[in-house]
């Protein structure tokens, strides 16, 4: 089969990315794949980090957001290539003008299947325009795929007749580089380590973590380490731990992290902590699970259905500090880490590519 994915490749930052990415090298395993990307995906008032001429040799950077020539452009390259399958990874309704335009071109050019793999239907910040900017594009597809039961919700609302797959996030590899990275290498951890691993946006609910960590520490002697790009101005969180008192046991790689120093991070660590407030679901999991780690998460979104209870890790009410730095004292107190993680490395196998690909191929 000739399938085209339209969505972000790195040198764009994020899970997404790198969710496309996989995907493509998994399905060109058996099938012609072309990769569409993004030469610019958003306004730089929306988004200020963007790659400058990104470069992938799995695909081609070409769509851009205020270029409708790029657009047409696309749906060219599609009749080219001869497609017969069009993914298209929804991530936000503010690609949906693109999108639907394009499904439009698209639409007179090939008689190509078009299937939209949504990572979340809804973004986390939410605007009046995103229920009209949604329908408009879901109402033009054949198919939809989402990975959490509050994402299929939330599609049977803005499209009863849609067909829906439910999926789940697959397990995102990781290369293991053989330098140890210098940001870490600095911190001199203590012993025990839980990490927070990913952007730093409000909407994951570090400042809950953070206000958890007093509680935590009258119980345990550990470090909080936290690995990521801040999406907002560091001084609250930095004003934060200062009030709290818990400077020393705070330790911060304020940066994004190349895939091949990811595993460094996860080895140190005891477990990962995911406070999130809201959400669908988290590529951190998926990844935490690639290095055999077990993860203590708020119940929100499908980290439910990630996470099993008492076996993979430990679930809390989202929003509760008092709850989080109980499931660590917990963790630890139990001793669930050799448990938790066996329990990892058998489960693990339900999140297979081999079986994403075909629940979206069939």
């Amino acid at each position: 089969m000739k399938i085209t994915i339209i969505g972000a490749l790195p040198p764009y930052k994020g899970g997404i990315s790198q969710f496309n990415q996989v995907l493509a090298e998994k399905l060109k395993k058996d099938h012609e794949v072309q990769v569409i990307s993004w030469k610019r995906m958003y306004p730089k008032l929306v988004v200020k980090n963007q790659p400058e001429n990104p470069e992938n040799p799995l695909g081609s950077f070409v769509l851009h957001y205020a270029n409708p020539v790029s657009w047409y452009e696309a749906g060219k390259m599609m009749k080219e290539f001869g497609t017969e399958l069009i993914i298209f990874t929804w991530l936000t309704p503010l690609s949906s003008p693109v999108y639907t335009t394009l499904v439009k071109i698209i639409k007179g050019m090939t008689k190509a299947k078009l299937v939209a793999i949504c990572h979340n239907v809804l973004p986390h910040e939410k605007t009046p325009l995103d229920i009209p900017l949604a329908k408009f594009f879901f109402r033009n597809v054949d198919c939809a795929i989402v990975h959490s039961y509050e994402d299929e919700r939330n599609l049977q609302v803005l499209n009863r007749n849609l067909k829906i797959k439910k999926a789940f996030l697959p397990i995102f590899p990781a290369p293991f580089g053989k330098e140890k990275p210098k940001a870490l290498s600095s911190l001199e951890l203590r012993k025990s380590v839980i990490l927070f691993f990913g952007f730093v946006r409000p909407y994951k609910g570090l400042m809950y973590l953070l206000d958890a960590m007093p509680l935590i520490l009258k119980e345990l002697d550990l470090d909080l380490l936290i690995v990521g790009e801040f999406w907002e101005d560091k001084k609250e969180y930095f004003e934060k731990i200062e009030k709290l008192e818990i400077n020393d046991h705070v330790k911060i790689v304020a940066e994004y992290v190349a895939d091949e120093e990811m595993h460094w991070y996860f080895k140190v660590a005891d477990v990962v902590v995911l406070p999130y407030i809201s959400g669908t679901q988290s590529a951190v999991i998926q990844t935490a699970y690639f290095f055999d780690k077990s993860v203590i998460s708020t119940r929100v979104g499908g980290f439910e259905e990630a996470v099993e209870e008492g076996k993979t890790g430990f679930l809390v009410a989202p929003e509760k500090s008092g709850d989080l730095a109980k499931a660590v004292i917990r963790f630890y107190e139990e001793k669930k880490k050799g448990v938790f993680e066996e329990n990892v490395k058998k489960e693990k196998e339900r999140f297979s590519w081999e079986r994403y690909s075909e629940i979206l191929l069939t």
